[in-house]
Order: structure tokens, then sequence, then C-alpha cells
């Protein structure tokens, strides 16, 4: 398994579509990856959280969603390309963005709320 160091901004420089990812599982960067879309997801602050949870500091959705991805891979279902790498210190996710257009993804709770972006 390879870990990545996204903090190289030559190889792994901040798309167009960088600040257009939202949710609230953490904070996002858009970049570029041999010239395709992704988004690194980053792991949520634990500030907060339970008094256990502060001692670690941050979730490890990252790497959970990681592990997920590939186990349901395994599993043979259609999931979305992760990378497993590091940036600004912390363990990150890389998602290969899917959608073609930019703002064709919208958040399920501004569908719920009925405020889509499309």
């Amino acid at each position: 398994m390879k870990i990545y160091d996204f903090n190289d901004e030559v190889k792994f420089p901040l798309s167009n579509r960088d600040g257009i990812y939202g949710g609230k599982g953490g904070n996002k960067d858009g970049v570029l990856i041999d010239g395709e879309f992704w988004l690194i997801k980053y792991p949520k602050s634990t500030k907060g959280m339970s008094e256990n949870a502060r001692q670690i500091g941050y979730t490890t959705a990252p790497l959970s969603e990681y592990i997920g991805s590939h186990v349901y891979q395994l599993l043979g279902h259609n999931v979305h390309q992760t990378l497993l790498g590091v940036k600004k210190g912390k363990v990150v996710v890389a998602c290969k963005d899917f959608c073609v257009i930019r703002g064709g993804l919208s958040e399920i709770r501004t569908i719920i709320l009925g405020r889509t972006n499309m």
C-alpha cells in the first residue's frame, strides 16, 4: 500500500474546484492528480466532543473511508477511487471527483432542505 505525500504542491496542485466541496466531515482541498480532479479530505477536529475523543485530537474518518472503500471494492461493489496520504501533518484520504461538471454534486442536507446549487 502506498502512502502519498500530498504536501508536494507541484505534483498535487490545487485545482479550480478547490473551495467548492462542502460537508460536515472536515475540511477539503480540491487538487489535480495526473490532470484529474480529486478532493483531499482532512480529519475533523475532536474539539467540542467527549473527553475521550478530545484526547485523540482528530477523527480517523479519512482512514476509515479509505479502508471501507477498499473492502467494498474487494466484495465486488463499484466504489469511488481513494488514495491514502498525509498533508499538513495529518492522515488524509484523496477521493477522485466523479462529477463531470463543476457543482454537479449536491450535499444530501441541501437536497432535503430544497437548497440545491444546480
